[in-house]
C-alpha cells in the first residue's frame, strides 16, 4: 500500500534525477513544495541505487555531506548507513528499516547500501547554508572535494 501511494504522488510531482557516474539512476527527488525554499524543504526520494561515488585515485567508497540538517522517515526498503563525525573521522555502521528516523547533520559525512533493490524515504530539510556546499569525502586519503569537482554533479 505504500509504495502504491509513493508511487501514486510521485506521479504528481516535479522531480530531479540524479545519474550515478555510469549514466542509470541513484535518486530521483520529487519535490513536495518546488525545489528551493527559503525556510527548508519536504521531499520524496526514490533511491535506485546504493550511493557508489568512488575517488578516481584509489577507488574507495565515498561518504558525502549536505549544507543543512536533514530529517528522513523511512518508508520502503531501508539501507546500512556508514557514517563519520567530522570532528572525529571514524566510519560507523547502523541499519535503518521502514519506518525509522534517520537525522542527518551537516557536521557529518555519509552513504548509503539499500538492503533492497530500491527505497523511499521522506525527507526534511532546514534551510540550505549560504557558506557551504555538498563535498565527498575520501576515507583513505582523508581528503574533502567540493561536489562540483566530479562528473555529472547535481546540487
Amino acid at each position: 500500500m505504500i509504495q502504491s501511494l509513493c508511487q501514486w504522488l510521485s506521479s504528481w510531482l516535479p522531480s530531479i534525477t540524479i545519474p550515478q557516474d555510469n549514466g542509470k539512476p541513484y535518486l530521483t527527488r520529487y519535490y513536495l513544495f518546488g525545489a528551493d525554499r527559503q525556510f527548508g524543504n519536504i521531499f520524496l526520494h526514490h533511491f535506485h541505487s546504493s550511493d557508489l561515488d568512488r575517488s578516481r585515485e584509489n577507488g574507495s567508497l565515498l561518504l558525502h555531506d549536505h549544507p543543512f540538517w536533514g530529517v528522513s522517515l523511512i518508508l520502503i526498503g531501508g539501507y546500512d548507513e556508514e557514517r563519520c563525525l567530522k570532528s572525529d573521522l571514524i566510519v560507523r555502521c547502523k541499519t535503518f528499516l521502514p519506518w525509522s528516523i534517520n537525522i542527518i547533520r551537516p557536521n557529518c559525512y555519509h552513504r548509503v547500501d539499500l538492503l533492497q533493490s530500491d527505497g523511499w524515504s521522506l525527507f526534511i530539510t532546514s534551510p540550505r547554508s549560504k557558506r557551504r556546499s555538498w563535498g565527498f569525502w575520501d576515507r583513505i586519503t582523508k581528503e574533502y572535494k567540493d561536489f562540483r569537482e566530479f562528473a555529472k554533479a547535481v546540487p
